[in-house]
């Protein structure tokens, strides 16, 4: 791409494992047969098919996710999911975020109230169900967008941020956070950064773009 001739690539530093990896998921919803799945985009399309597993997802965040359609499923009365085209309906996606403690963040981001009792009901039987799940929020997001979160986003029960711990330096990631989704593989990075800048300790060093600033 950068049209740069004779140039070294080093080997590419590949994941031990290669699934279950990814700290942060964002499925969206949909209504199949009566029943209300997440799941991927079929190729090309808006169209959303459900798997049986999620090969990337952390295990954690696949078990929560199953829980909460189970709950959504088994209400009595059941949520509406969003329409694009209609720009009706209530459930639009739910993210998950894990850390290496074996926590979890999640995020119902709905066409609706903050406090529809319906959603609270739901999410506070999560956290009954699923003790890992530390921090519950809710995104409100009424706009046509393709984009999932909302911009208002409320804590509703559990902590306000999740914690993850880097080189000994622990960072609190909030629903917006940008923070590495491959928790091993960001130490590898970090560490080949940290070999290639030998002789910095008495210079002054810029994370510019930093997200959560871990760098």
């Amino acid at each position: 791409i950068g049209k740069i001739k004779d140039l070294d690539i080093s080997p590419i530093l590949g994941a031990d494992d290669p699934y279950h990896y990814r700290n942060k998921v964002i499925e969206p919803f949909s209504f199949v047969d009566g029943v209300v799945i997440t799941g991927f985009f079929k190729r090309k399309t808006h169209d959303v098919f459900e798997v049986e597993e999620n090969f990337l997802n952390s295990e954690l965040g696949n078990k929560i996710i199953k829980e909460m359609k189970n709950i959504l499923n088994s209400s009595e009365k059941k949520l509406s999911v969003y329409d694009e085209k209609t720009h009706k309906g209530v459930l639009r996606h739910i993210m998950v975020r894990t850390n290496s403690f074996g926590e979890a963040m999640v995020v119902l981001i709905v066409n609706a109230q903050k406090d529809n009792p319906i959603i609270l009901k739901a999410l506070k039987e999560l956290t009954e169900k699923v003790k890992e799940v530390k921090s519950v929020y809710i995104s409100i997001n009424k706009e046509r967008t393709n984009f999932a979160l909302g911009r208002e986003n409320f804590n509703v029960l559990g902590d306000k941020t999740l914690k993850e711990r880097l080189f000994g330096i622990e960072f609190n990631i909030s629903p917006t956070s940008f923070f590495q989704i491959n928790i091993e593989q960001t130490k590898k990075l970090y560490q080949t950064a940290l070999d290639f800048s030998s002789g910095i300790e008495d210079k002054i060093v810029v994370d510019a773009y930093s997200g959560t600033g871990t760098i």
